[in-house]
């Protein structure tokens, strides 16, 4: 029996919030917890924050990559990585 509790927190800054095309860019900070019956686990450590996308009247896509910078986690779990595309609506 396992539980995660995770939390993070970053400030993005973009080059452009009209239409057309953005780059973005941020810094923030993560706390992981994974409580299991064998013991607890915290990790904690910096954020970084990288996308760009295309802005519409009414829509948008981005291209989004984040990844959690720890030295707590294990040798060869080091750095986790992830990425996303998002589709948003402007109102």
């Amino acid at each position: 029996d396992s539980r995660y509790i995770g939390t993070t927190a970053s400030v993005v800054t973009s080059t452009n919030l009209q239409k057309g095309w953005q780059f973005f860019a941020g810094l923030g900070v993560f706390n992981h917890n994974y409580y299991q019956d064998s013991g607890d686990t915290d990790y904690q450590g910096g954020r970084i924050e990288l996308g760009m996308g295309y802005s519409w009247q009414k829509a948008q896509l981005n291209l989004h990559f984040g990844g959690n910078l720890g030295d707590d986690y294990s040798d060869e779990n080091t750095d986790q990585f992830g990425g996303s595309l998002q589709l948003g609506l402007n109102f």
